[in-house]
Formats: C-alpha cells, structure tokens, sequence
C-alpha cells in the first residue's frame, strides 16, 4: 500500500532534508565558505539551485552509508582536479582535513589524478591544495588546536559547539516521514512488521529475526532505531527477551543500552558460521527459551540484515532443539522473513550446507570435534588465466578470517590442456557475452568417460568428468591443474575457505580488473563423515563442487566471469597437530553455562575480515603479487596489436607436465615418469608414520550433497 502525504508533509519533508544538507555542507565545506555561497545566491533566480544541491547532494548523497565522508572528499578532490576547477577544489581539500584527511592522503589523491587528467591539472592541483593545507593549518593552531605534519584532529574538534547546536533537525514532527521512506527501501525484500514500523519478524512465536539496530547517525536514519526496538519488545514481552548478535562488524550499540541482555557469537557478513560456535549458540538460546521456570521468553537474533547469519541460526535452532527438517526450517523462514516473490531467506550455498550439517550433527548425536586441517593439494579443471587462489581460516573466536595460503606460479602444475595468454578487456566482455575467441585444442578422447561418485547414503551416481552444469552450455577452455603447497598450510579449525579471483590486465594502460570473485567454505569433520561415525571423522578426503556451485561477491549469486570449471580440495587431518589440538565441542546440557565469545568494538563500520576486497573492478598493479598471477603483475605496456607479447605467458613459472604435441595430448598420455592417466588426481591415502602419499586415482565426479542443490 502506497503511504499518501499532503503537500505540507512534502514540503515539511524538503525542509528536513535541506537542513540536514546543510548540515552537512557546512562540516564539510566550512561554516564561511558556504555563508559566502548562500549570499551570493540569495535571489529567486538562483535560490532554487541552491536548494536542489543541498537537498540532493549534501543532504541525500553524502548521507548515504557505504563510503565515509573521507573517501567522499577524496572522490570530489580527483574529479575537481581533473576538471580544473581550482575554487572547488580548494573547497574540498578543506572538506577533506576536516574529515580526518592526511596531508599525505590529499597529495597521493591528487598525484593519482594527474596521471590520468594531465600534468598542467596536477600542477595547478598541487598549488591549490597546498595553499588550502597551509591556512588551514594556522587556523587550527589559531584556535588552540595541535597539528603536526599531518592534519589528525577530529571532526568534532573541528566544529564550534554553537554550530552544531544550531544545526539540529528543527522538524520533529516531520522526520518520520523520511525516516520511514529510508528504511523501507534499505529493508527492501524483506518483511517489515506493519504493527511497530520496524524490520524484523517472527519466525516463530518465541524467535524474533531482526536486521541490526543502531543508535548512531546516520545509521539510525535507515535501520531500527534501538530506541524504538526495545520500545517494542519492553511493550511486547516486558522483561522476557534477550538478544542474540553475530556481527563481526560491530553490533551497532553498547550492551548497557539494551540492559545488557545481550549473547555475542559474531563471525563476518556473508559467511557461515564456525561450527564450533553452533553447540554454544544453540545452547544459549535452549537454557533461555525452555527455562521451565520461564514462560513466554522470546529470543531475538540479528546480524546486520537479519537474513544469512540470522537465518542461519534460525533454521539450525529449530533443526537441533525443536526437531523440524532442514527443509520445514528453511521453508518458514523464507514464509516469514521475505516478502513473496523475492527470493529465499537463506541464499548462500556455504550457509545453506552448514544447515546441512547442523542437520547431519543432530541426527547422529550432535557430536563435534574441533581439529586442526591441512591442505595436501588442490586440483582445478578449465582453470582460467590470471586466476588467484587462497586459503583461508576463522581466527579470533570467528571473529576474522585470515589468509593462511596464496599459491603461486610455482606451485602450479599443468596435468592437461594449457592455460592460454591472458585476455584484454575486450575479451573478457566477449566472454561475458558467450562470444570467446576459442583457443583452445580439442579435448582428450577420455574427457567424457563416465566415472562413479559416492553420495553420503551410500548410493552412486554416474557423470561425467566434463561440466554437467544446467545453468550453461559450457565449452571446454582453460587447463586442468594441480596446485601442489611448497609449504604445509595448517588450519587450526576443521573450518576451510577456498578464494578464487580472476584478474584481466587490459594490453594499453596498465590497467588491472577484477573479473571475478568465488569462495567456498566447508568443514573436513563433517566431509570426513564425522557425525555418522560417532565423531570420528575420516583422517583424510576429498571435497568437490563446480563452479556454479560457489558462493558469490557479498553473499549474492554474481561470481563475474567463470574462472574455472570444478575444483576438488584434497585434505588431512595432521597428526601431530590434531593430538595437541582437537577438542571433543559438545552441546551443554540443560541449566549448564554456556561460554560466550568477546563482542565486536560496536563503533567500527568496517568487517575485520578480508571480505571488503573482495568485489570486481579496477584495481592498481602491484609487484607483490607477480609470483601469483600475471594479470595483476605490473610491467611494460606498449602499443600496437602486438602490445601483450612482450610481457611473459601466463604459465611462465609453472611446471608443465602436458607434453605439446596434439598426438600426446589426444592419446592421454601426461609424459611425467608418474604414469598417471589424464583426467586422474592424486587421492591422499594415510601412510604408517601418519602421513599421506598420493597414489593416483581417477577423482569422482562433484556428489550432489557438496552442490547443496535445492538447499
């Protein structure tokens, strides 16, 4: 239903949104600055535009989450030099010291800009922005500020008392009104509870899921008010609710502000949780809800959205504690939490087959052991060029996940096919369209051989080692690879990520893109058949999927251009590591304490975790990665059609176990003294000291319970 308003709320809306812009335009530009501007269009003519820059600009633009005032400056400083506009800019170089902006900062932005506006820009840049930082600087130590060589005194510093007392909203009654449009949109698919006007819903009637509150601007402005959601829930249960929070990121309030009832088990956005949390979590919310001399308690779970994370527990609290199906949990999740049409409330393959687990965990027992993991190889068929590959791992209680592994050129080694030169932009976009140029040799006689894959019921299913993918019609490219570690990579939980991003550098201008990013995460306790051997897991594995069966950029499905086929992950348990390390995690019983994990500082805005780089787009060459992948590898650009030639080929470091001929390649025959047929991986099998040796063995097609498909 379409809310309507009369025209004096439209008006009294505009009137809040342009002095909240000015509000703004004043913190930015200066309090004399923007007096200046106003005078000089206070007259009917140019009053409006005024109006419109300040409502559209400052008020709407700059208040948007998602860049911070900073890199906003920053932005403004680039373009404003490019163009040559040396009053604005000098405008915003002062914008961008009282943001919290370097003198360092401002000089690499405008040095940056040069490079690519023209030197007599940057020159002109340069005299403007220094002069900006030098009378700044007398004005702060004038007003009995402390600077040094870099501008650091804080915003709030920076602003009289007086000024900002004078810049409150000065319509109350009107700021609802925008208010309530903001959330609405950022609420966007989800259901939103008509009856208190807040993001949230009841899963159940005693599971509430909530997207993250906040009591700061302008965060406030478009998720729950805190103030309004304990309102709510004082109204609704009285004294009978308590949160549940999972936010890496920062919960968004300090725990006296919600009577410090309050659970923190935080991991970062867009990612499954450590499943040694899952018994803790689900432990905590047993003793709350099903405390029998306790009627009527209501849990309230939120992340940041109130959908993966949230859900994530949803779904697994219902699973292990109120014996639904995986399926009915999800089901009424998606009933509840989505508005019809828009999807389901759960998306992200890896948090779809931690409910899997949870599933599989509370069949047999819920029996968990906590272990260490080691990655013995990775093999990756129709490997695409300029593909980095990682491993990652949960450190600090999940709070942060940290890079363990990146392979490099060496450690990379071609068993069949080639990894051709590495594209242009302009391949890439014909490869976006289904239009690749194709470079690659006919396929091995034995590309289609059918081959056996073991299904955790025992059953077998039949495929085929090419793709048998129903999203596309894939045509065979890239070449098949093992990547072999030089070093062991050790994780300390049985909780794995497997990051691939693809880079195309373009053959004019040095420019670096990001084409495409996909991860996964899986656990080897429950890959190693763990809970159905009462918690023993296999020492060793394999687990499979397929490209399309891979997590997306920020939880969604876009993954960019394909950067490989499938890939299987090869895995053990280490020995010495496991004896010292592994701890049986059992579910507490009921009235036991459950431990609690240390919250989030609930000031940051940012995700500790590597997640934030992970999007597509340009990004600057750099030498430390060249061992990697020659498409983020700074070096030569020259012009003509030749100009990629002079730089090294893709596989420049690689080992090559493929021979060139097309008779080799068509007969199967690798030309290594291991004798292993194409198409085969290396299987780890336990040796007697507690090794593992690899012996070869054709590797089975991805199982349908690794591709959650339907989950």
């Amino acid at each position: 239903m379409v809310t309507e308003y009369s025209p004096e709320e439209v008006k009294k809306a505009h009137e809040i949104l342009y002095n909240e812009g000015l509000k703004m335009r004043y913190q930015v530009a200066g309090k004399e600055y923007v007096d200046r501007s106003l005078k000089a269009a206070d007259n009917p003519f140019a009053k409006p535009m005024q109006e419109y820059v300040a409502e559209a600009c400052w008020g709407w633009v700059w208040a948007r989450p998602g860049l911070d005032l900073k890199v906003r400056s920053f932005l403004n400083i680039a373009m404003l030099c490019a163009q040559n506009r040396g009053t604005e800019l000098g405008t915003h170089v002062r914008g961008a010291l009282n943001n919290g902006a370097t003198e360092e900062e401002i000089r690499e932005v405008i040095l940056q800009a040069a490079g690519y506006c023209g030197m007599p820009a940057g020159i002109e840049g340069f005299r403007v922005a220094g002069k900006v930082v030098e009378d700044w600087k007398k004005e702060q130590v004038a007003k009995g500020h402390a600077t040094g060589d870099h501008a650091d005194i804080g915003v709030d510093q920076r602003m009289n008392t007086d000024q900002r007392s004078n810049l409150e909203p000065q319509h109350p009654v009107c700021l609802p009104i925008m208010a309530s449009l903001l959330r609405q949109i950022v609420a966007g698919p989800r259901m939103r509870y008509a009856e208190a006007d807040l993001d949230l819903c009841y899963v159940t009637d005693n599971i509430i899921a909530t997207s993250g509150p906040s009591s700061s601007y302008p965060q406030v402005a478009y998720r729950n008010p805190l103030k309004d959601l304990v309102k709510f829930l004082d109204s609704k249960h009285a004294s009978n609710w308590a949160i549940w929070e999972f936010r890496a990121e920062g919960a968004g309030y300090p725990d006296e502000e919600v009577y410090g009832r309050v659970k923190h088990y935080p991991w970062p956005d867009h990612h499954p949780p450590p499943f040694g949390l899952v018994p803790l979590i689900m432990a905590s919310m047993r003793n709350w809800l099903q405390d029998k001399e306790a009627e009527g308690r209501v849990a309230v779970v939120h992340c940041k959205a109130g959908k993966g994370r949230s859900g994530t527990i949803s779904c697994s609290y219902l699973i292990s504690e109120e014996a639904w199906t995986a399926e009915d949990a999800m089901k009424r999740f998606t009933e509840r939490r989505m508005r019809p049409g828009f999807g389901n409330g759960i998306s992200i393959p890896s948090q779809l087959r931690t409910i899997r687990y949870v599933d599989r965990w509370t069949k047999n027992g819920k029996l968990y052991m906590e272990r260490p993991a080691e990655i013995v190889e990775l093999h990756v068929w129709g490997l695409r060029d300029g593909v980095k590959v990682a491993i990652e791992g949960y450190v600090e209680e999940g709070k942060v996940i940290k890079k363990f592994h990146q392979f490099a050129k060496a450690e990379r080694e071609i068993v069949r096919g080639s990894i051709r030169k590495e594209m242009g932009f302009a391949d890439v976009a014909m490869e976006v369209m289904g239009k690749a140029k194709d470079k690659t040799k006919t396929m091995p006689k034995d590309a289609g051989d059918v081959v056996e894959s073991q299904n955790a019921d025992g059953t077998k299913d039949t495929g085929t080692l090419g793709l048998n993918s129903t999203n596309s019609e894939l045509q065979p490219s890239g070449g098949d690879v093992i990547f072999r570690p030089s070093e062991r990579i050790v994780l300390p939980t049985s909780d794995i990520n497997v990051d691939f991003e693809r880079r195309n550098k373009s053959k004019y201008g040095g420019f670096t893109m990001v084409t495409s990013v996909a991860h996964v995460w899986f656990n080897t306790f429950f890959e190693g058949n763990g809970p159905e051997q009462s918690g023993k897991a296999d020492d060793s594995g394999v687990f499979e999927i397929e490209w399309d069966a891979m997590d997306g950029i920020k939880g969604s499905s876009r993954k960019g251009t394909r950067a490989f086929d499938r890939m299987a992950v090869v895995w053990k348990t280490p020995v010495e590591e496991a004896r010292r390390a592994s701890v049986m995690v059992e579910e507490p019983g009921e009235g036991e304490p459950v431990r609690e994990m240390s919250s989030a500082d609930w000031r940051k805005s940012d995700d500790l975790s590597q997640d934030f780089e992970k999007k597509l787009g340009l990004r600057a060459d750099t030498a430390a990665s060249a061992a990697v992948s020659r498409a983020n590898s700074p070096g030569p650009s020259t012009g003509g059609s030749n100009a990629g030639d002079d730089v090294p080929d893709e596989i420049e470091g690689v080992k090559q176990h493929v021979p060139p001929t097309d008779e080799n390649l068509l007969s199967g025959v690798t030309g290594d003294q291991r004798d292993t047929d194409v198409g085969q991986a290396e299987e780890a099998t336990p040796k007697e000291d507690g090794g593992v040796s690899a012996t070869a063995k054709k590797l089975k097609n991805p199982t349908t319970r690794n591709q959650v498909e339907g989950y």
